[in-house]
């Protein structure tokens, strides 16, 4: 397993991004957190693909999700939402494996009709103080 590192933020509200991989709350509170993420199958073997998320260390039960990947050079999009309650000081970690090294979380490259694309975008909102 493999925790999701970040190289950028955006905006944010008592929210940050610790180690590159912790997102570490400074308010306590219900928080809905979205995971958008993109996966290259670089062969045609099938290959199971989860995602998870993982609370101060600990994982969070019933919280992955699975996907098999069969195609080369096929992109696949992944997306997950849960609510977590944090304390002041929690940290997030979102967790991921792969059962074969030719799937990898890829970012996607501008063309000359569409943007680039993150390898993984998380969107963290809070419905409830």
């Amino acid at each position: 397993a493999y925790s999701i590192t970040y190289d950028s933020a955006g905006a944010s509200q008592a929210i940050s991004v610790v180690s590159n991989s912790r997102i570490t709350f400074a308010e306590s509170g219900l928080y809905n957190i979205t995971v958008n993420a993109q996966v290259l199958s670089t062969n045609a073997s099938a290959k199971d693909v989860r995602f998870w998320f993982r609370q101060n260390g600990v994982n969070v039960d019933n919280t992955t999700r699975l996907q098999t990947l069969t195609g080369n050079a096929e992109y696949r999009p992944f997306s997950m939402t849960h609510k977590l309650s944090v304390a002041a000081d929690d940290y997030v970690e979102i967790m991921w494996a792969t059962t074969d090294t030719s799937a990898r979380l890829k970012a996607a490259p501008a063309t000359a009709y569409a943007p680039a694309s993150p390898s993984v975008q998380v969107i963290i909102t809070q419905p409830a103080l």
